[in-house]
């Protein structure tokens, strides 16, 4: 039996390797499918039970703040996500990589640890924020 080529063994490793992160990353994207469909469940159940239970004109507040402020908080989560992968892309950018020395990594690692640590931060403090009223100043 002929040796193989190192090659070989490099491109199987990668294949591998490759359907590995497939599969992770498909497990985390069905999961965040799954939550996100079972919370528009919810919030659906939770508006017909309101509507069912009250007349339409006597249809409660606390309901349509707390319907506002669930879409609110799903609208900042998304705009916060945003931002977050725009400023990582620009971080691991490897032009701006390549130009910096090992001083520069040191801080362009930094950079992007703390851009991940202030995303959960404030995914945290979006989720349990409470939504305030507005109120109609007379004029």
């Amino acid at each position: 039996m002929p040796p193989w080529p190192e090659w070989q063994f490099e491109y199987i490793g990668t294949r591998f390797l490759g359907k590995l992160l497939g599969l992770w990353s498909a497990f985390w994207v069905n999961l965040l499918k799954k939550l996100f469909r079972s919370v528009r469940k919810a919030v659906k159940n939770l508006r017909d039970f309101t509507y069912r239970n009250s007349s339409r004109s006597d249809l409660s507040e606390d309901a349509r703040l707390s319907e506002s402020s669930f879409a609110k908080k799903l609208y900042k989560m998304a705009i916060s996500t945003l931002l977050t992968l725009g400023l990582w892309r620009i971080a691991t950018l490897k032009a701006v990589w390549s130009t910096a020395n090992e001083n520069g990594h040191r801080v362009l690692a930094a950079i992007v640890l703390l851009v991940c640590a202030s995303w959960v931060i404030s995914l945290v403090w979006i989720c349990f924020s409470k939504s305030k009223p507005r109120r109609m100043m007379p004029h």
